[in-house]
């Protein structure tokens, strides 16, 4: 009488342990697909917002009689599409999903701006919204570190270009839950040059179409 008295006893137990545990796993995950939610959200209000100001403010430029700046893969994506409707209007067959893996390469500077003044302090980069970088070029002397900070939710990076002498890999900068200051890459630079680089390619930054380059000078 009394085993089973107190096989019952851990019987029961048990099933109180297990029906807390799956209970506490329901209220994580209930946490992280809420939070998930919201980040989202924000990401797409923001981007909305960010584009709508964009597209006024060239619209306005545009009226007024300015020259619109560019960004690098805006020049290269609309050059993309001038020509695959040169190309449709000519008979020929287009890929689409060509339009979406747009080289911008050729659209960043190859040589140092002659307005440009070396910076000899550290330099920081912001990733903006859809992986764009603030400012694109950057000219520093020999020796001085660049910083990429992630303004977004999205967990953008920074991955140099293959075959350069300087090599940098941010990895995913993702924001930590609840965390105040946005995430961020150092990297100092101790070779003279060219370097260019754009997203890490990973996750949700395969969505980021910036482009940057760093020269380095003595």
């Amino acid at each position: 009488m009394k085993r089973s008295i107190v096989f019952s006893l851990v019987i029961t137990i048990f099933m109180l342990g297990l029906i807390i545990s799956c209970a506490e796993r329901l209220d994580t995950y209930d946490i992280i697909q809420t939070t998930t939610t919201e980040q989202k959200l924000d990401n797409d209000s923001s981007t909305a917002t960010a584009e709508a100001e964009r597209k006024i403010s060239m619209d306005a430029t545009a009226a007024a009689g300015g020259e619109l700046d560019l960004r690098p893969a805006e020049r290269a994506a609309a050059t993309a599409v001038a020509e695959a409707t040169a190309a449709a209007e000519r008979g020929e067959s287009i890929d689409l999903k060509d339009l979406d893996r747009v080289e911008v390469e050729f659209n960043l500077p190859s040589e140092v701006p002659v307005d440009a003044t070396p910076s000899t302090e550290t330099v920081t980069v912001e990733i903006l919204n859809e992986g764009y970088y603030q400012p694109e070029v950057v000219v520093i002397k020999l020796g001085t570190s660049v910083i990429w900070e992630n303004t977004q939710r999205t967990p953008y990076g920074i991955l140099s270009d293959e075959n350069q002498e300087e090599v940098f890999n941010s990895g995913g900068l993702r924001r930590k839950l609840g965390a105040k200051e946005n995430p961020k890459y150092e990297h100092l630079f101790t070779k003279v040059g060219r370097f260019t680089y754009g997203p890490d390619l990973s996750g949700a930054a395969m969505v980021a179409k910036g482009r940057g380059v760093i020269f380095v000078v003595e």
